[in-house]
């Protein structure tokens, strides 16, 4: 599929080249045609244009119809005449992974041995095996999770919303849950209090604060995040972040392979969209069930047993049982900390695309966009 491009699409690809974007031209022989349902543009070109300013730019000068900018551009833009193209309903979870947690000792599908090293030494890492049996009240695992609920505590949420954001989003706690979800509990938040941060800190162990990497995937609205949470973890619990922002090409090997402990924003896994059902199973990126494929860093028991237990459950009562389980796991352990939920949209120039019919979607690829077919161009 990578090199071999063929289907029944609206469009047939011309070029598809990294780094710099798609090439497109209308297929004459698309069955939809004679429905009417388009194509009604003979080239369409996607462009990855990875600075933000200058996507904005080319939305400005005409370069562009449509274009993602940051949501601190919106208002600007909109007075300026832009529209937001927001038919896909889409919002999505921002959160921190706190890696290195593999926790599961043999796969919870096959039963097999697994092979992670715990990373002796990383402050928010936890040995359940510490003592050779399975055990969450190890001395690491008591630790780190004081580490990771102080880290979660030190993060001023409602301000990152209005700084970064612009106020167009929603404060967020858990990853794969909206706040503004009518099954979520107050008791799985953890609003920002310094002082209990401190104090976990130092019942774990570091009153002095310790040094940690923290990778950034590789867009303008995850470092402005992650560098901000950083100089607030330094200011109030003397934590020293060093921050990676390599592109995430480099970082997900890491993830596919088991081996990374670096923490990250934001990258808790597929299942982080504010419009997936309550008793959508939890669980997978997050337990050994996705081990040879994608995963976050972590394989956590109770994730796989969320998962099993969902997935195969036709009662939606007793899945919402096992949500609301797996979320009381998180809030405790501090797993993947929710930051905010922002929605995932478009601007584009309504004076140029004079009709498109975007359809809902739950999955956040090129920025949330579909239906292409259906874009019309003024003449």
């Amino acid at each position: 599929m990578k090199s071999n491009h063929s289907g029944v699409g609206a469009f047939v690809i011309d070029d598809w080249e990294d780094n710099k974007g798609i090439t497109m031209h209308a297929f004459e022989d698309y069955w939809g045609t004679p429905e009417g349902l388009g194509p009604y543009v003979e080239k369409f070109r996607i462009l990855q244009v990875n600075e933000a300013a200058s996507r904005r730019a080319m939305l400005e000068t005409g370069e562009a119809q449509i274009a993602e900018v940051p949501l601190s551009y919106h208002a600007e833009l909109t007075q300026s005449g832009f529209s937001i193209q927001k038919g896909a309903g889409f919002n999505t979870i921002d959160n921190i992974s706190f890696t290195g947690n593999y926790w599961d000792k043999t796969s919870v599908l096959t039963g097999a041995p697994l092979r992670r090293r715990h990373r002796i030494g990383k402050t928010w890492v936890g040995n359940p095996f510490e003592n050779g049996e399975y055990s969450e009240t190890t001395a690491s695992m008591v630790s780190s999770m004081k580490v990771r609920n102080a880290l979660a505590w030190s993060i001023d949420r409602q301000t990152l919303l209005d700084e970064i954001l612009g106020g167009l989003g929603f404060v967020n706690h858990q990853p794969y849950l909206s706040s503004n979800n009518p099954n979520f509990r107050k008791e799985w938040s953890w609003g920002t209090d310094y002082d209990l941060a401190r104090s976990l800190l130092a019942d774990a162990g570091y009153p002095d604060g310790f040094e940690m990497d923290f990778h950034l995937m590789d867009q303008a609205v995850y470092h402005a995040t992650g560098e901000a949470i950083s100089a607030t973890w330094l200011e109030e619990l003397n934590v020293r972040t060093n921050l990676i922002k390599a592109a995430y090409s480099t970082y997900r090997p890491g993830l596919v392979a088991r081996t990374t402990s670096t923490p990250a924003f934001s990258i808790c896994g597929d299942e982080n969209k504010a419009n997936l059902p309550y008793d959508w199973a939890h669980g997978f990126v997050v337990s050994s069930m996705s081990a040879g494929g994608y995963g976050v860093g972590q394989e956590l028991p109770y994730a796989g047993k969320s998962y099993l237990g969902m997935v195969g459950e036709p009662d939606k009562a007793k899945r919402e049982e096992l949500a609301a389980e797996f979320f009381d796991n998180n809030r405790k352990f501090a797993n993947c900390v929710g930051i905010f939920e922002r929605p995932v949209s478009v601007m584009y120039d309504s004076d140029e695309v004079i009709e498109w019919d975007i359809r809902p979607n739950a999955n956040g690829n090129q920025n949330a966009m579909n239906n292409y077919r259906s874009i019309k161009l003024a003449q």
